[in-house]
């Protein structure tokens, strides 16, 4: 039972294909970390607990017609100031916004105003930066809604404590708090023990702390599966997880590279 299904908005992500960025018009507590696409319906709350969380759609649906749902001066714009041969898509303007949400020197600069409204994205500089961050926010689409190639026959990350890969997992156990990251004293190799026998290996600092909206997915999916046997569906799922942290802090680094700002 849903109590306020939004019906307005999500009946164009319902079994129709689309993807759908979902932003805050504020930020109530820590950074800007708020900007994440998807590609079904979603909740409210699916980016942080503490703010309301919108979804904005690239296609509606009306009769079975498609059509962007992005205003029609903004491709015309961009077309005219890049001097392009036709206009960018609606895929191409979406995926530039996305990557413009992941530079870090936009969240930072801009922060005080993140913080009290939506974002506001400034036009592409030039074609050359335009065409780069479009094929980066690609990337990070793919990456973020395991779309792509690079998660194909990854190795599990569950290990025992001999070292090898755990075949199954026993219940998950001793996570009252979050769980510690231990390390052979190498920066290589850092486990998350999830009993007192298995592990998840090789996961850094870094995408342990890191943040998606107001959580920490490497940290919030195990928390929310204490008690549990990991299936496993399960294993491969967060070992994804962990893998897609590890390639958007990459590709957020690449981004931030691009100076965007006038």
């Amino acid at each position: 039972f849903v109590e306020r299904p939004r019906r307005e908005v999500m009946q164009h992500c319902i079994q129709k294909e689309n993807i759908g960025l979902m932003l805050n018009k504020k930020i109530e507590v820590g950074k800007f970390h708020h900007a994440f696409l998807y590609s079904a319906p979603t909740e409210s709350h699916a980016l942080s607990l503490k703010e309301i969380n919108y979804l904005f759609p690239l296609y509606t649906y009306e009769n079975q017609r498609r059509t962007e749902n992005i205003f029609r001066l903004i491709p015309m714009k961009i077309q005219k100031d890049l001097q392009l041969t036709k206009p960018p898509s609606g895929e191409e303007i979406i995926h530039y916004i996305y990557a413009i949400l992941h530079h870090r020197t936009y969240r930072t600069n801009f922060y005080d105003f993140l913080i009290i409204d939506y974002p506001r994205i400034p036009y592409p500089k030039d074609g050359d930066t335009f065409r780069q961050l479009i094929e980066k926010g690609r990337s990070l689409r793919q990456i973020h809604l395991f779309e792509s190639v690079w998660f194909k026959d990854l190795p599990s990350l569950l290990k025992n404590d001999d070292g090898t890969v755990a075949q199954t997992s026993q219940r998950i156990t001793g996570l009252t708090r979050a769980p510690k990251i231990m390390s052979n004293g190498t920066v290589q190799t850092q486990r998350v023990y999830i009993n007192r026998s298995q592990y998840f290996d090789e996961i850094s600092n870094l995408v342990w702390n890191f943040y998606i909206g107001g959580y920490k997915p490497a940290q919030k999916w195990l928390k929310d599966r204490k008690g549990q046997t990991l299936s496993s569906a399960d294993i491969l799922h967060y070992t994804k997880i962990i893998k897609a942290l590890e390639e958007t802090a990459r590709i957020m680094a690449e981004i931030e590279e691009f100076e965007v700002f006038c």
